[in-house]
């Protein structure tokens, strides 16, 4: 019963995630750095609260030793912190299209890990299910980045990475322009050839770099997860959230509050002060009361609800199982896609999903029989 509910909740895990995506789309106007200071302090309010109410703290105390708090932290810095910042230099440098190819990587190297940290061995058959929800992701993954690289739509994955493209500090500062901005489709349309004039023009030293940003986060996210399981065991998903976001939340709020500060003292930066429209990369944006609501929604989605089915899942199923079902968003983004912005899917996309699908299916039968080595 266990491994079944474990099951369910990471697959739906996702679903969150992308709904969350959909919601803020097009509200947030600040940097990513911003989006993530705001929405881990956000949703740490909502674990603490939780916490208070259930007063689960004071069922196990024993199990909040500098240890596992420590690890726990650990995980925070190495899988949100430091991870995150990884994926975001390799999406600048490779593109979505190369990133989503080496996520593939990432659920078997949760297998490794799970075997050797955790003692973790899975039935043969979850390979096979394994690789079917890969390669079914794969193939919807980079259907739609392909889709979308060719039309004049305007997605988050998109923008983003226009936005970091060689980007100067200034141009760093929105993240996702409005929708209502009338030069941006004007911008996007032209983005492909631009694209491809830079990826000529790209040095091998800075592929290279690229391409150690991607395999680090694979295994920055990796290792984040198993840290995890290892030391989160026994705590309630509310509390590991709690820690990590809280944690994490915390690290960029001192961040953020020391440049402001210092940007503050700087005689240069207040005399020139007047001068200045565009918003730095460290301070939260000034939006309306609906664009707040949107995001703040969206945040609870993806930040919230998303990470506490993803941990309560973390101790039902194996960790290769985990991560391979925790990344199979781009499924949910078709139905989505189709209903809120009238996207429909191509047929290779359809066929992908089926593939994910039938992984799925094998997986729920096989990875049950996941035991001890």
């Amino acid at each position: 019963m266990s491994f079944g509910l474990g099951l369910l909740a990471v697959t739906v895990a996702p679903c969150w995630m992308v709904l969350g995506f959909f919601v803020w789309d097009n509200h947030w106007t600040a940097s990513a750095f911003a989006l993530n200071l705001f929405k881990s302090n956000l949703a740490s309010l909502g674990f603490l609260v939780v916490v208070l109410v259930s007063n689960s703290i004071g069922n196990h105390p024993q199990l909040f030793t500098t240890t596992n708090v420590g690890y726990l932290m650990l995980s925070s810095t190495v899988g949100i912190l430091v991870g995150d910042w990884t994926w975001l230099e390799g999406m600048r440098i490779l593109g979505a299209r190369k990133i989503i190819v080496m996520d593939c990587f990432k659920p078997f190297l949760a297998a490794l890990f799970g075997r050797v940290f955790v003692g973790e061995q899975l039935h043969i058959g979850a390979y096979l299910g394994l690789l079917l929800t890969i390669v079914g992701v794969l193939i919807v993954g980079l259907e739609r980045e392909n889709k979308t690289s060719h039309g004049d739509g305007c997605n988050e994955d998109t923008v983003e990475r226009q936005t970091h493209k060689d980007a100067t500090p200034s141009e760093h500062d929105n993240l996702l322009p409005s929708s209502r901005d009338s030069n941006f489709f004007a911008r996007q349309h032209s983005y492909v050839e631009r694209r491809k004039q830079q990826q000529q023009q790209q040095s091998t030293q800075t592929y290279a770099y690229g391409l150690i940003n991607g395999f680090l986060n694979i295994l920055f996210h990796t290792v984040g997860s198993t840290l995890t399981k290892i030391y989160g065991a026994g705590m309630t998903t509310w509390e590991i959230n709690l820690i990590r976001f809280g944690f994490a939340g915390l690290s960029m709020g001192l961040i953020s509050s020391s440049l402001i500060v210092r940007s503050k003292l700087s005689t240069n930066q207040s005399r020139f002060n007047h001068l200045t429209v565009s918003l730095p990369w460290y301070s939260l944006p000034s939006l309306s009361a609906s664009s707040w609501a949107h995001v703040c929604s969206g945040v609870m989605c993806v930040t919230f609800l998303h990470p506490s089915m993803v941990n309560y899942a973390m101790f039902q199923v194996p960790l290769a199982l985990l991560l391979t079902l925790d990344s199979i968003g781009p499924l949910y983004s078709l139905p989505m896609g189709w209903m809120i912005q009238g996207d429909q899917p191509t047929y290779k996309a359809c066929i992908g999903a089926c593939l994910s699908v039938g992984g799925i299916i094998i997986l729920s039968l096989k990875g049950v029989s996941a035991e001890k080595v």
